[in-house]
């Protein structure tokens, strides 16, 4: 998949390219874009490269079986076409190509959520087959009712972490189309810089506050459209055009309107928990998020359980949020995580 779609790009003749250089980033000189279109597509042969190197070593360590090493090489392989896709959908909005762009992102975005779904979406089939049995017993029932409960709520944070990802996605795309009103910084020296920190936001509004920053939005007034109602959005008090759909940040001046119910704060809080192991890459000290394989290393688990309290989040909610990216082979959970017994009951090992 990977290779596919560097050949799609670098397969175009000579001939092609000059012809398109022409109208590189809707109106962008042609040396900015051009340079853009070029420092992309070295982002995708680096992929590709760190890919192919993956694929040719071998997991070592002590229980590593051909299945795991096999499960790991695809593991690897999603995460490195999902990073492909991203840039492809840069590389391509860039060159005026929006449709191609938009079908790129469409299937990074499927691609990065598609198992987790499917995931959440059996486990919570088989919870519901043993809560609706008659023949199960009651205390079973009450479990299964209770993990329903918390599948529930995954499926809630992935689902806002999904929509968050395709619309930082589209933040890119549309940056990539306004190259001509690129303003450079000390941090983004470059378009291709800039792109990418937009595409790496943790969510859409850092990614429009990036874009603005570097002059890759429309002119911020509106002069048409009603602000709505104040609510919250990952932390902050916001506002909506009715017209446009921007949002911005809601004035002090304006009513706050009603505050959320403790499950409201609950559900926010998860749905942060479970965008940030998906979009945040490592902590302030270095220590990286997730794995090569797409685990979440122990390191990270335990700062999240530990901080669990503080966010009004229970162990089980975080052990149960994070569950589709804890290293569990055979149903049993690593030993590099140094979980409690208490800890791993927590885990809905389905």
């Amino acid at each position: 998949m990977i290779q596919s779609l560097n050949d799609k790009e670098d397969g175009k003749s000579a001939y092609q390219t000059q012809e398109n250089s022409a109208d590189l980033g809707a109106g962008g000189s042609v040396d900015t874009m051009t340079k853009t279109v070029n420092d992309l597509r070295t982002q995708q042969q680096q992929i590709l490269n760190a890919h192919a190197a993956a694929q040719l070593a071998t997991q070592q360590g002590q229980g590593v079986t051909t299945a795991i090493d096999s499960r790991q090489r695809a593991e690897e392989t999603r995460v490195s076409a999902i990073q492909s896709l991203a840039v492809g959908s840069l590389l391509a909005a860039a060159k005026g190509n929006l449709t191609y762009a938009q079908s790129l992102a469409d299937k990074a975005v499927a691609e990065k959520f598609g198992p987790i779904e499917a995931q959440i979406t059996a486990a919570t089939e088989n919870l519901k087959l043993i809560a609706n049995d008659p023949e199960t017993a009651r205390q079973d029932k009450n479990r299964a009712n209770a993990m329903l409960a918390i599948q529930n709520q995954t499926a809630n944070a992935v689902a806002m972490a999904k929509s968050n990802y395709d619309a930082v996605l589209k933040a890119g795309i549309d940056a990539a189309t306004k190259g001509a009103q690129f303003v450079p910084s000390a941090q983004y020296k470059t378009l291709a810089q800039a792109l990418q920190g937009i595409q790496n936001a943790p969510d859409p509004m850092t990614a429009t506050q990036i874009a603005a920053s570097r002059g890759l939005t429309e002119a911020p007034l509106v002069k048409t459209g009603t602000w709505g109602t104040p609510y919250m959005l990952n932390g902050n008090a916001v506002q909506k055009n009715d017209l446009t759909g921007e949002i911005r940040t809601a004035s002090s001046r304006v009513p706050a309107g009603p505050q959320p119910s403790a499950a409201d704060e609950k559900q926010k809080a998860l749905a942060s928990l479970s965008n940030s192991i998906l979009n945040v890459k490592s902590l302030p000290d270095g220590t990286p998020v997730l794995d090569a394989n797409g685990n979440v290393t122990p390191k990270v688990l335990q700062k999240l359980l530990a901080a669990a309290p503080s966010e009004g989040l229970t162990e089980a909610d975080v052990i149960n949020t994070v569950r589709p990216y804890i290293y569990a082979p055979g149903g049993t959970i690593d030993s590099a995580y140094g979980l409690s017994v208490a800890q791993q009951k927590l885990v809905n090992t389905q």
